[in-house]
Parts: structure tokens; C-alpha cells; sequence
């Protein structure tokens, strides 16, 4: 007799499931709560989806610290922004507060978010004309006030130093 395979059929035992979730994790990393939600789309009922995540996470396959710390390195990388977006983003994928604090303090020094605020910043705008529109961007991206504060007031300076007098 065949199957019929269809996208929502309801996966309830062990070895459909962690097939299913093995497939997902051959396209991208997830977090424990992200695939937790995958499965339970997928009809999965609680108790296989449980032990499905708890093999994947014995096995190293479902990592939340170490998918929090490749996140935010590659984030910073490929697109500069605050701790306190990075806090925002991932805890909005499932990671538990402990992890996300573990996450930033070990990649983002209050420093380095300065430094990285300022280079955004100086290719951007044009300051002081531009003071309050680089303020609103920086605030999007996720700086503290405190960090803006000091680079507009660094840019300003600066800018005010090499004018013309």
C-alpha cells in the first residue's frame, strides 16, 4: 500500500520526525524554539516532538549558545547594529535571556559598539547638518542612547575642528 505524502500529514512517529527536522537542519541553523515551532506546524504531537529535540540537542545538532554566538558575529558582520537589537532579534527567535547576555558580552564590548556606531555613522551623514536623522538611524539599529550620544558628540567635534576658520 503507498502514502500519500502530502506537505501537512501529521508526523507522529520518531524516526518521520527526525527526518523532517534533520532535513531542516541540512538548510540552516535553528534554534531549539524555532524548530519546536516546525515541527508542531508539521502536526507533530508534543510528546515525539519533545524527544526528537532533546536526541537533536544530546547530539549537538540543536545548539541556543552556539547558534546565539555564530548569530551575532556574522550579524555585526555583515550588518552593524546595537546590543540591544541583537538582544531583541534573538530573543524573538527563542533563545533564552541567559544565552542571549552570554552571547553579547562575550562578542560586543561597550567599546567596540562605539567604535562600530561611528564608522555607521561617518559614511552616512553629513554632521552637524544631519545630527538628528544619524541619531534616528543609530536608534533603529539598536544603540543605546548613551553610545550616541558620545558619537554624535565625537563627530560634531570633529567636524568643528577641521572647518575652516
Amino acid at each position: 500500500m503507498m502514502r500519500k505524502r502530502g506537505k501537512k500529514r501529521a508526523a507522529s512517529d520518531f524516526s518521520a520526525v527526525l527526518t523532517y527536522a534533520l532535513r531542516l537542519l541540512s538548510r540552516r541553523m535553528y534554534t531549539v524554539r524555532e524548530m519546536e515551532v516546525k515541527l508542531k506546524g508539521r502536526g507533530c504531537p508534543d510528546e515525539v516532538a519533545q524527544e526528537v529535540l532533546a536526541y537533536l540537542q544530546e547530539r549537538g545538532y540543536l545548539d541556543d549558545r552556539f547558534y546565539a554566538h555564530l548569530w551575532v558575529e556574522r550579524r555585526l558582520d555583515l550588518k552593524p547594529m546595537g546590543r540591544r537589537r541583537l538582544a531583541w532579534e534573538l530573543k524573538q527567535k527563542g533563545v533564552p535571556e541567559e544565552v542571549v547576555a552570554e552571547a553579547l558580552a562575550e562578542v560586543t564590548a561597550e567599546e567596540e559598539e562605539e567604535e562600530r556606531a561611528l564608522r555607521l555613522v561617518a559614511r552616512r551623514f553629513s554632521l552637524p547638518e544631519e545630527r538628528e536623522k544619524a541619531g534616528a538611524f543609530l536608534w533603529r539599529r539598536g544603540f543605546s542612547p548613551e553610545v550616541i550620544n558620545r558619537v554624535l558628540r565625537r563627530l560634531t567635534e570633529e567636524k568643528g575642528d577641521n572647518s575652516p576658520s
